[in-house]
């Protein structure tokens, strides 16, 4: 990802809570919880020793979105930990041909700033709550073998995650039209 967009926990949070996605005292220590857990892999760091402060870069901003909202469906740590690597999967579509990326969610990130905001996060789950499959795809319908075998899936549409993370919302329209 782009070394120049580097933010810190509190950056990252101030960012998700001016776009209303998160509370800010719990999504701090959700994130702090989620790296110490090692959910985003391994995180650069802003000087030395042990209390120097993480660096996240888009992928782990659009990663704590992701995880925040299945924090609040009920999802743990462990189930996070799935959805990690999920999101690590590149979606056999978006994988480019010919040139060298990075897997996983940088290709879709890539892809929706570039305009294909056809994206969503889909996992499937057995009765018992395990997360037996998914990741991101731009299929509009569950995979029919999937949800079949895995009854319970859960959705999250491109404007849940990206929304506001990358591009300036749309101006209002005025109430009274062009005039």
């Amino acid at each position: 990802m782009s070394h120049d967009f580097q933010m810190t926990v509190a950056e990252v949070v101030e960012r998700l809570v001016a776009i209303g996605a998160a509370d800010e005292v719990l999504l701090a220590g959700q994130i702090r919880n989620w790296s110490r857990r090692g959910l985003y892999g391994p995180l650069e760091t802003r000087g030395t020793g042990p209390t120097a402060p993480k660096v996240f870069d888009e992928k782990h901003l659009v990663m704590t979105r992701i995880f925040s909202i299945l924090s609040r469906l009920g999802m743990d740590a462990t189930h996070l930990s799935v959805v990690a690597r999920l999101l690590n999967k590149t979606p056999y579509d978006a994988a480019p041909v010919g040139e060298s990326y990075e897997p996983g969610l940088p290709v879709v990130i890539k892809s929706y700033k570039a305009g294909e905001r056809n994206w969503r996060f889909r996992i499937y789950s057995d009765e018992w709550g395990n997360i037996r499959g998914g990741g991101l795809t731009p299929d509009e319908v569950p995979h029919p073998l999937m949800q079949m075998r895995y009854p319970i899936h859960h959705t999250i549409e491109a404007p849940a995650i990206f929304g506001g993370l990358f591009t300036p919302e749309l101006p209002e329209l005025s109430a009274g039209g062009e005039g």
